[in-house]
């Protein structure tokens, strides 16, 4: 894994924790708000990747 990978990780989870303890949530509850908090982040990475113009494009002409 590249290193630019491994810091948007530990960035993505340092967030989560950050958010946890702002927003009081009970320890343990925290690993399940992470995770979603996760797949969160990685549903809207997938749309923006759908919403490329790169993408669309191609699914147009496989229409076509």
């Amino acid at each position: 894994m590249s290193s630019m990978r491994q810091e948007y990780f530990v960035d993505l989870l340092k967030d989560c924790r950050e958010v946890c303890e702002r927003e009081g949530i009970e320890p343990e509850d925290q690993g399940i708000v992470t995770a979603a908090l996760i797949f969160s982040d990685s549903l809207n990475g997938l749309r923006k990747a759908l919403m490329t113009p790169a993408f669309v494009l191609a699914q147009q002409s496989r229409r076509d």
